[in-house]
Parts: C-alpha cells; structure tokens; sequence
C-alpha cells in the first residue's frame, strides 16, 4: 500500500503539500524535517517554518495500491489548487517512479471530491480533527499552582500557548518541552506550576 499524505502548515491549518510514501508517515514526516540541503519551494518553507521553531504536521489523506498512487496523488494536487489552497509542490505528482498509472472515472473524481468539501467542511486541518483520523488521542491536562488552584487543558500544546503569551520570552516547542517533562515526572514543577495528566 501507499499512503498519500499532506504536510499540514502550524500557522494557516492549511494543506501546503501533498506527498507519497511507503513508509510510516512518522517516518516520512521526519524524514522532511531533517532534510536541509534541498532548495526546493517545499523545503524552503519547512526551514522557515523551522527558523521559528514550528513545524509541519502530516495527514493521511488516503491509502492507495501500488498501480493507483500516480494518478491519486496528481488528482489531490490539482484538487487542492483548486480548492485555493498554496501548495509547494512544483510538478503536478508522480515523480516518485513506478508503473504508470490509470484514468479514473469522472465518477470516482466527483465522489473524491465530494469526500475532501465535506472533511474541508469538518476543519480537518485542525490538529485534533486528524489526530482522531490517525488514532492518536490528545491528552487533556491539568495545571495545579501553589495555592490549589486547578485550570484544564485540552492538550500540552493549549497549555503551552497560553504560557508562551504570558512569558513573552519562551518559545512554544520549549514550553511544550518544559510541560512534557513534569508530566512525565523529569522535574517536579514547569513554570510554578504542578501538571497532571487528567
């Protein structure tokens, strides 16, 4: 099987490239990251984005046979330029090699399409709409201050974000960092305060 996925950006939610791999999208996703030599329009915004220390997430968009993926990735490219949204890809898919691959019906593309406005519809750049289409789930947390005081958290990264405010100076990867850490018993407090997972 392979898997067509979408690079999703931190900043707009927003799909902005759509990809094919045979590994695990975890793999994939690192793979990208670690890349810096490449000066492609891709890359070039994954450093930014780096420089910023934010990075990209990774969607399953679907699962695909050996012979189907050339075409099935050049179908979401194009969906997605169509649907408006600023993709880095520069070729319009299929440069990855393989057998060539099949026309697909007029019917299969309108159903296709049909699929992505209704997930478009669901905000699924949203990180917790696709971690719940990936299995992952999101762990709600618990801050504690000193006098008892107890305020929830749908995740780490909510938390983090109203930290990274009130502590002009703190980036969110090192709150995130700094949260993780007490919840998983590597220090006592993160910012005064106590953290629990719920």
């Amino acid at each position: 099987m392979v898997k067509i996925y979408g690079l999703v950006c931190p900043l707009s939610k927003e799909i902005r490239y759509v990809g094919k791999t045979k590994w695990s999208l975890k793999r994939r996703l690192k793979e990208h990251i670690r890349e810096n030599k490449s000066k492609t329009h891709k890359q070039k915004w994954i450093n930014n984005l780096k420089s910023k220390e934010l990075f990209p997430t990774i969607v399953l968009i679907e699962n695909v046979n050996d012979v189907d993926w050339i075409e099935k990735e050049k179908f979401y490219i194009k969906l997605f330029k169509e649907k408006g949204f600023k993709l880095t890809n520069i070729a319009e898919g299929g440069e990855g090699g393989g057998s060539k691959g099949y026309k697909h019906s007029e019917e299969w593309k309108a159903k296709a399409s049909e699929r992505m406005l209704i997930r478009m519809k669901n905000n699924p750049f949203d990180s917790d709409y696709y971690s719940k289409l990936n299995g992952r789930k999101r762990k709600k947390v618990v801050r504690t201050d000193k006098y008892g005081n107890k305020k929830k958290y749908d995740s780490i990264v909510d938390a983090a974000k109203e930290l990274v405010e009130l502590q002009k100076n703190k980036s969110l990867k090192q709150t995130c960092t700094s949260i993780s850490n007490c919840l998983n018993s590597r220090s006592r407090t993160a910012y005064k305060y106590a953290w629990n997972y719920l």
